[in-house]
């Protein structure tokens, strides 16, 4: 009894295609029909193998991606979805840890030019040039 979506021996020697085959984005090879197998064969290897070499170019780079996600403990399993959710809520983290140091070093800025009693124009020098007259 033939499975649904699936193409049998007798099916494939009258010419029918399966729903694999229809929706196929396969259009630079032709069918070659070797005297052991049903026809389309050596496409279905190859696109077989290609959906292979797909799969593991995604699961390696979410192994990657996975090294860079801290989780306690360390080597706790996690589904692609969670990876994804949790590299998104990294980097919310360390950019909001950036414009925390950012605010950081302007204030500790702002503060010693105070104490330093300088006189500056904020409308004609640039932050570079407020912390060159600070410390000079």
């Amino acid at each position: 009894m033939p499975v649904a979506g699936k193409m049998d021996w007798e099916e494939a020697r009258q010419g029918k295609d399966s729903e694999d085959d229809v929706f196929s984005d396969d259009i630079s090879l032709a069918d070659e029909s070797d005297d052991e197998g049903p026809p389309g064969t050596t496409r279905k290897i190859f696109t077989n193998s290609r959906e292979r070499w797909r799969q593991q170019n995604v699961s390696g780079a979410f192994t990657e991606l996975r090294k860079l996600v801290p989780t306690h403990p360390p080597d706790k399993k996690l589904s692609k979805n969670e990876i994804l959710r949790m590299a998104i809520r990294y980097i919310k983290l360390l950019t909001g840890v950036l414009s925390w140091q950012q605010h950081q070093y302007m204030q500790s800025t702002n503060n010693n030019c105070i104490t330093q009693n300088c006189n500056y124009n904020s409308k004609i020098h640039s932050p570079k040039e407020k912390l060159h007259n600070c410390s000079s």
